[in-house]
């Protein structure tokens, strides 16, 4: 017959001052929003290329919203557009196949889309 005795070891204690220096939880760094893009492409949306590094830092669509005043409207359209997960190809495409109005501008407001009627009231007729 066999007797085996067993014993319960535990570590020791860690001193205070060890249990101090413990790496703190390490906090992932926010995923950059235009990462994935080179810098051609950022520049082929109509970004400045002075604004480029400020891009490249952006991690959410509330800090491209807040760049809004200092873009080209077509820039920030795009970078929206890519932000929302179009595809900067889609987002050319789009500007390719827009066609603006007779005066050069585009659209303007209260002008109707192609194949679409608009409904014009008269306010005069109203009183």
């Amino acid at each position: 017959m066999q007797v085996v005795l067993l014993e319960e070891v535990s570590a020791p204690p860690e001193p205070a001052e060890a249990a101090g220096r413990r790496a703190p939880e390490e906090i992932p760094e926010p995923q950059r929003l235009f990462a994935h893009l080179s810098d051609t492409e950022i520049l082929s949306l109509g970004t400045p290329a002075e604004l480029l590094p400020r891009m490249r830092q952006i991690t959410s669509e509330v800090e491209l919203d807040a760049l809004q005043p200092v873009l080209p409207i077509e820039a920030y359209e795009g970078l929206f557009l890519v932000a929302a997960r179009d595809t900067v190809s889609q987002v050319l495409s789009a500007r390719e196949t827009y066609s603006p109005s007779p005066s050069g501008r585009g659209r303007s407001e209260g002008q109707a889309e192609p194949g679409r009627a608009l409904a014009v009231l008269d306010c005069h007729t109203l009183i």
